[in-house]
């Protein structure tokens, strides 16, 4: 990212600027400066073979853009540095400073081979020795799409005095990060197409990183990051072991890496693994030494390559084939997606301890990338990529080694193909070319995978869902107590997280946070001394689910549901509750161990009955006056007082029962070891059972009503999940059932509600919480509001042509002259009277 953003930094200035720059370059850089240069090969070099020395100061940015303009590069040319005769040539040499160079030459014309031309050279043609170049600062080398490399970036051209080190040195003391990938390739002598960083000829050295004159480290946390080849010139070198050219290159931490191949049949390059760093096969390829020094670890506990940060290895598995013509990976570069072809490793010598080496193998077919060494020291490590199951394969040679030394050897490490892990032993033999054969033997342990116990915790989604949907039932009991409204829309969104069990451990938790949105619409109606009410609600829930840490796998799931709901209130205290929902998942889960995706639908129906009674505690004085008669002809009215119970304060003990039905789901994918992958959840019954106790008061401020509540319950899942069903190309399958089949918890909620504007409006809030489950939601917010309507009241127009209705008069008949203030029925008229109850 960051080559990226500085390349794009030099593009900006160039665009905004329009400025040229005139070679060659300048002496001393000690501020940040960007250069412009647009060449055709006839003017000066951009750096001079007479500069010794180009000094870039502490800290200090070089940016370096190069255009060339001809149509080919020109015999002896170099893009930007031709040295001249055996001296040394010093670029950098401030502490933490950077040159940062951009080439881009797009010609269609090839470079020709025969011809002396690279982008930076170590000896002028006609001259005898090559010289000493040394990149002490930060180098940084991209190139634009399709770019003439000619040779390569950095080409050590030889020498004709044929001394030790007399064909040119590159020495790269500090960070190095080139990326020529996206570059022409060059057609080797050898036949292979190569886009090359490093091209060489005889008695010529480059250091990487590495210290010639200790032998050792220049500096264990330089960053050397390489993207290209290295090319060894036919006519001056010896095939073999006979070339005295080295590449020395040691990368020593996590960010180090190189990414390539080297022409076949010269061991040129030296590399040494350590920390962390890592080489990545392009392709067959040969070394000269490769030395590991990796901490110990256990060959037979599973690991996933992400988690190697820490680890040297050689990986032939994860980059597709670069011996191709033209650009390399512009866009994607999988090997996995390309034609299998086995991959061949030729090594000198393999030293120190502890190597891994990431193989690609087709056991159904009985091939596989090889490691062939002469000289083999310490005991290393192999893990099989394979692309068809391990089990029952045909015997594969995945190495060979002409010389052993004592206690040295290969061993296998836990391998994944599908849903299993495959322990493989390794057979020796002699060798058909000499030496020993290491042979995937006969005998293999296998054990479920972490990705099937990934996929069983997915399967576990589909009972998340059915627990939030009885969690989110809406019911308005309450309305029907303070205050006494009939009719009303409402919405409401919940939100909170639920816990779940990590199934690959069995004792770690991992929340899934959700947030639930419902609205719905419901009416009441009165029956004797009864009250009803019913209505019908839509919903969404978006739940984010897993953790890729913890599980290795996350996502998301979106549901939607529908349902209805309805109870009644009786006059004694008898409350029923009665919703049923449907609910769809669309569950969608990435499975990084499994480098796959899982899509899969879940459906539930459920429904839930709950029964409770309420209790009024307090008893409240209420004052009357009665009339009391006298021979049932004189009348007069009289005060007294009685004991009734206070209605704003009540205690509702309930019981509630949930059963429901999780309709069976199927899913399917092809993993990153090429295996088909299957699973299937069978339809399952669940149910959950409440007791719990309800306390609500209620505060009357006159024009407005709060309700206060407070809820402790006690519920058991009868069942948890439901038997999930996994198998791949082995054919063998794998069932999980939930360990524990019932699931017990204590929830806690408090909350409350405050109703206004004439009991119009009323805004509501919750929070619960569980604990001691198997599965906790194990904290809820809810915030709801809710709107009463009434019935229409029409207005009289202003201006009618009709006449209006005759007001006639009225009569009534008293019916007992004795009893004057005996109040008359009348039905109710106002908006409040037409959308409240009666008071019982």
């Amino acid at each position: 990212m960051k080559l990226y953003i500085k390349t794009i930094i030099i593009l900006l200035y160039i665009q905004i600027s329009g400025a040229v720059d005139t070679p060659p370059m300048l002496n001393n850089y000690p501020i940040d400066t960007n250069l412009d240069f647009s060449i055709n090969f006839t003017e000066k070099q951009i750096i001079s073979s007479d500069t010794h020395q180009i000094t870039i100061g502490p800290g200090v940015t070089l940016n370096t853009h190069i255009k060339v303009t001809a149509n080919e590069w020109k015999s002896d040319a170099a893009g930007i540095f031709k040295a001249t005769g055996k001296t040394d040539y010093l670029f950098g040499g401030g502490a933490n400073s950077t040159w940062n160079i951009f080439w881009d030459f797009s010609t269609a014309k090839p470079a020709e081979p025969d011809k002396n031309q690279a982008i930076f050279m170590s000896r002028k043609s006609g001259t005898t020795d090559g010289a000493h170049i040394i990149f002490d600062t930060n180098t940084i080398f991209n190139v634009a799409d399709n770019s003439n490399l000619a040779r390569g970036v950095f080409n050590a051209n030889g020498s004709a005095s044929n001394g030790p080190n007399t064909g040119g040195i590159f020495d790269f003391r500090q960070n190095l990060i080139v990326n020529v990938s996206n570059a022409r390739a060059q057609e080797s002598h050898t036949g292979d197409w190569l886009r090359a960083i490093f091209k060489m000829e005889n008695h010529a050295a480059i250091y990487v990183n590495y210290d010639p004159d200790t032998g050792t480290t220049r500096n264990p946390n330089n960053i050397i990051q390489l993207q290209g080849d290295i090319d060894l010139d036919e006519k001056y070198a010896t095939k073999g072991m006979g070339s005295d050219s080295n590449v020395y290159m040691n990368l020593t931490n996590p960010e180090s890496f190189f990414i390539g191949r080297t022409a076949m049949g010269y061991m040129v390059l030296n590399l040494t693994l350590e920390n962390g760093g890592k080489y990545f096969l392009t392709g067959s390829t040969d070394v000269k030494t490769l030395s590991f020094s990796n901490p110990a670890f256990d060959p037979s506990k599973p690991f996933d390559v992400g988690d190697l940060a820490g680890i040297s290895y050689v990986d032939f598995s994860k980059y597709a084939s670069s011996n191709t013509p033209g650009p390399y990976c512009l866009s994607g570069c999988a090997r996995s997606d390309e034609a299998y072809a086995p991959r061949i490793l030729k090594v000198n010598r393999i030293d120190g301890n502890g190597g891994l080496f990431l193989l690609s193998a087709d056991p159904q077919n009985g091939i596989s990338d090889r490691i062939e060494v002469n000289n083999l020291e310490g005991v290393h490590y192999i893990y099989l990529d394979t692309y068809s199951p391990l089990k029952d394969s045909p015997k594969m040679v995945v190495a060979n080694a002409q010389n052993v030394a004592a206690g040295a050897g290969f061993e296998g490490t836990i391998t994944r193909f599908g849903l299993y892990d495959y322990l493989p032993t390794f057979d020796t033999a002699p060798g058909a070319t000499g030496g020993t054969d290491f042979i995937v033997g006969a005998a293999k342990t296998m054990t479920p995978s972490d990705v099937s116990k990934d996929l069983f915790g997915v399967f576990s989604i589909p009972y998340l869902l059915f627990r939030l949907g009885s969690d989110s039932l809406h019911s308005r009991i309450e309305d029907l107590f303070n205050p006494l409204t009939i009719m009303g829309a409402w919405a409401k969104i919940n939100a909170g997280g639920i816990y779940a069990n990590n199934f690959a451990t069995g004792s770690k938790t991992f929340q899934n946070p959700f947030t639930n949105v419902q609205i719905g619409y419901d009416g009441a109606s009165l029956y004797a001394e009864d009250r009803f009410f019913y209505g019908g609600t839509l919903e969404y829930t978006k739940l984010r689910t897993g953790d890729k840490q913890l599980v290795g796998y996350d996502g998301n799931v979106n549901s939607f549901g529908f349902g209805a709901y309805g109870g009644l209130v009786d006059k004694k205290g008898l409350v029923v509750d009665v919703s049923a929902k449907y609910i769809y998942g669309a569950i969608h889960q990435d499975i990084y161990r499994a480098g796959a995706q899982g899509r899969y639908g879940g459906h539930i129906f459920l429904l839930n009955t709950r029964f409770g009674y309420n209790f009024y505690p307090l008893l409240k004085t209420r004052y009357t006056t009665r009339e009391s008669c006298v021979g049932g002809k004189f009348c007069r009215n009289v005060s007294g007082s009685a004991q009734v119970r206070d209605d704003s304060l009540y205690i509702q003990p309930y019981i509630s029962f949930i059963p429901a039905m999780m309709f069976s789901s199927d899913l399917a994918f092809r993993d990153m070891s090429n295996a088909h992958i299957r699973g299937h959840l069978d339809f399952t019954p669940a149910f959950i059972g409440k007791i719990g106790v309800l306390g609500v008061k209620n505060y009357d401020l006159g024009g407005s009503n709060i309700n206060a509540k407070a809820s402790i319950e006690y519920s058991q899942d009868l069942t948890s999940g439901g038997k999930a069903t996994l198998v791949d190309d082995v054919n063998i399958p794998l069932e999980h059932r939930v360990i524990s089949p019932t699931d017990h918890r204590v929830g806690l909620g408090i909350g409350g509600d405050w109703v206004f504007l004439n009991d119009t409006l009323k805004l509501s809030g919750e929070f619960k919480t569980e604990f001691f489950g198997h599965i906790n939601t194990y904290w809820l917010f809810s915030f709801g509001l809710r709107y009463k309507f009434g019935e229409y009241v029409p207005k009289a127009r202003r201006f009618s042509k009709e006449k209006p209705d005759v007001m006639t008069p009225q009569r009534f008949k008293q019916r007992n002259p004795y009893k004057p203030y005996q109040p008359r029925y009348s039905p109710p008229k106002t908006f409040h009277d037409k959308n409240h109850f009666a008071p019982y």
